[in-house]
């Protein structure tokens, strides 16, 4: 066990699996009492399992991000036991795949219900009670999708990258009240819904799906949703107490690879 965040509230939505669960329980291990938020309760007590494993503290939020009243009944009740919230970790989404054409209205919007208004939601929840105590870290979750394009997944690009806009906005707006707001930008990550996308994709002669993916990757492997979290632990800790407004690019270096000339 660390102490970091010792004595710290931190909320933390899509904490069922992936990044967010790996970031959940990373935050209990350094001290925070860790709010954990999904849609999906059997990934919730998995999650809690493993704080309480660490011997860290942790309570259970099942709630949709993208309802609003349901936002703010689950900050309630966080600040109903605990007294406020320090720390809001954004990361839950939506993605649908098809290229732009081929959506319907209701796949269009579910990209943008989940990914950035739950993100507009938790964060107007906690900002009250930020800035009663004038200090609070808010991290979203973006995306490489939040900085290039990728096909057949646009709205959640577009979701991705508007959150890198509302971030720089928040950080303006509250960096006064002791408030930062800073946005993480992972890359490929061994996280369930990727792995099931990669596992879709052609492999070669001898060679895997997941083999030829890394391969086209600049460190030659996905990343691991715990490197992330180091990411989002950095930022949510003291460590990170002059950085404000900013977007961390975790991904390998995918983004720069791309942007760099073919010769």
């Amino acid at each position: 066990m660390g102490d970091q965040l010792a004595g710290r509230v931190a909320l933390v939505t899509g904490a069922g699996s992936g990044i967010g669960q790996a970031s959940a329980v990373r935050f209990a291990r350094e001290g925070a009492w860790v709010a954990v938020n999904d849609i999906n309760e059997t990934g919730v007590e998995e999650t809690l399992s493993q704080i309480r494993s660490a011997g860290g503290e942790g309570m259970a939020v099942v709630a949709d991000v993208s309802d609003s009243a349901k936002v703010n009944a689950m900050v309630d009740e966080v600040v109903a036991k605990w007294g406020t919230v320090d720390v809001l970790l954004n990361c839950a989404f939506f993605m649908t795949i098809g290229t732009m054409d081929t959506l319907t209205d209701e796949q269009w919007r579910s990209n943008f219900t989940v990914t950035l208004d739950g993100v507009f939601y938790c964060v107007r929840a906690v900002l009250p009670h930020m800035k009663k105590q004038k200090r609070g870290s808010i991290i979203n979750i973006s995306s490489g999708g939040g900085v290039r394009q990728e096909v057949t997944i646009g709205p959640y690009c577009a979701a991705k990258r508007t959150i890198l806009s509302i971030t720089e906005t928040l950080a303006i707006e509250n960096g006064r009240d002791g408030i930062r707001v800073n946005a993480i930008c992972p890359g490929p990550i061994a996280t369930p819904p990727l792995l099931a996308f990669v596992a879709q994709m052609p492999g070669r002669p001898g060679k895997g799906a997941e083999e030829v993916y890394n391969e086209q990757l600049p460190m030659g492997r996905m990343g691991r949703p715990d490197e992330m979290a180091s990411v989002a632990l950095f930022l949510a800790s003291d460590e990170a107490s002059y950085v404000n407004g900013a977007t961390i690019v975790a991904d390998s270096g995918v983004a720069v690879q791309a942007a760099s000339p073919k010769f």
